[in-house]
């Protein structure tokens, strides 16, 4: 790919198939579905040199999944499959990267949600919204109980006005494994 300002169009695949609820969805980033109307793959449109719109694409697609996996409680994953570019000239080439087998029977469902607007918080400049963001994203990806009361803790005490120190004595105690009952 070349470094001339182009327009791009990165597709990323779920590791699932995901069944959304209706919503609306920021500019410049497309659903595409299955036959079962389950989302597979995201779209996202940037311009810019090859670098910049990578980056520009990633970032993008980064703050969607992580709203996507707040929304459903459930950490949603994908992976870049490929790109498209239109050249200056207006011509269009296709790019195809390489990417693990993503087939999965399981689909995660959004059944009984309320139509939700996720553009507001996708363009969000609040860094204490995307912290918490990640730290609950951590913790729901976290097989460790331990790991998960603390990321969750850290939600809750970014909220706070005073903080609890026997609570934040809690999120830092390390659980000790013995064989002796």
């Amino acid at each position: 790919m070349s470094d001339v300002i182009s327009q791009y169009f990165f597709q990323f695949a779920l590791d699932k198939p995901t069944n959304l609820a209706d919503m609306t969805i920021p500019h410049g980033i497309k659903l595409i579905r299955n036959q079962d109307n389950a989302v597979i793959a995201i779209e996202v449109n940037t311009s810019g040199t090859e670098v910049e719109a990578r980056g520009v694409a990633n970032g993008r697609l980064k703050r969607f999944l992580a709203l996507l996996s707040l929304y459903h409680n459930q950490q949603i994953n994908a992976k870049c499959q490929g790109c498209r570019r239109i050249g200056p000239d207006g011509k269009e080439e296709i790019f195809i990267e390489l990417v693990a087998s993503i087939s999965s029977s399981v689909s995660i469902s959004a059944s009984g949600k309320p139509s939700a607007d996720l553009t507001r918080s996708f363009n969000s400049t609040d860094p204490k919204f995307w912290r918490q963001v990640a730290h609950f994203q951590k913790g729901t990806a976290s097989a460790n109980p331990v790991e998960r009361y603390r990321e969750f803790y850290q939600v809750l005490e970014d909220e706070a006005v005073q903080i609890n120190l026997m609570e934040k004595a809690l999120r830092h105690a390390k659980i000790v494994c013995s064989d002796k009952v």
